[in-house]
């Protein structure tokens, strides 16, 4: 069930991975610590994702309480700041975010065995300061994490370079930097369907967004088009 919510969620169908998790929290097996912690941490994340934030918080809440003392829970306690965080953006708290991704930040660069997943974990961090930064309009440095996330994910070889692409399209767009907007908008389009396929359901957004972006620079029919994709 755990292995079959992952691919599940991956793939963009949310209320059919939730029935994987809470098939497993309504069974009666015992479950061990880590499988408990992994249970609440992926509903947290998929809560998050379904716009239900203060069930996410919650189960988030619970995963950290079971591990908060545990050191052998240091990656995944990082992955808990991380998600708090996420949701914390979406709501636009942005400075409880920012709180949340430097606690995150310190517990990956403290680990010593820095294997891909930690390198991983700390770009994707590393991104979600930058949303937070934008949100509060200080381009620069929402520019520059974006730059050490990408730098990480280019060097060892991670995916999701996608979405870094994407928000450095949308500061462009905030910036009024046209030419750099559209030069990062087609890169994120190119790298999500090399990594996913045409049909991978986050390509809508990227495609709603380059579409606002043309339109915005008198480009109807080019915008229509991409709209209609989306």
């Amino acid at each position: 069930l755990f292995v079959k919510f992952e691919k599940l969620y991956i793939s963009g169908n949310l209320n059919e991975a939730e029935g994987c998790m809470l098939k497993v929290m309504e069974s009666k097996d015992s479950l061990s610590l880590d499988y408990l912690v992994t249970l609440y941490l992926n509903l947290g994340v998929l809560n998050t994702t379904l716009g239900k934030y203060e069930e996410s918080l919650e189960y988030l809440d619970k995963a950290e309480v079971l591990i908060s003392s545990n050191p052998k829970f240091l990656r995944t306690l990082g992955m808990i700041h991380s998600n708090k965080a996420r949701t914390y953006n979406l709501q636009k708290l942005f400075s409880y975010s920012i709180e949340f991704l430097e606690r995150a930040v310190r517990i990956y660069q403290g680990i010593n065995n820095q294997d891909k997943g930690v390198l991983l974990s700390l770009s994707r961090t590393y991104q979600n300061l930058a949303i937070s930064y934008q949100g509060m309009k200080d381009f620069k440095t929402a520019l520059s994490y974006l730059e050490k996330s990408e730098y990480l994910k280019s060097k060892y070889d991670l995916r999701g370079k996608a979405l870094i692409y994407l928000n450095m399209a949308n500061i462009h767009v905030e910036t009024g930097d046209k030419i750099n907007a559209e030069r990062y908008f087609l890169q994120s389009i190119r790298e999500f369907i090399s990594e996913f396929g045409e049909d991978y359901f986050r390509l809508a957004d990227v495609y709603v967004d380059y579409g606002l972006f043309l339109r915005s620079i008198g480009r109807e029919k080019d915008a229509l088009d991409y709209h209609s994709r989306a």
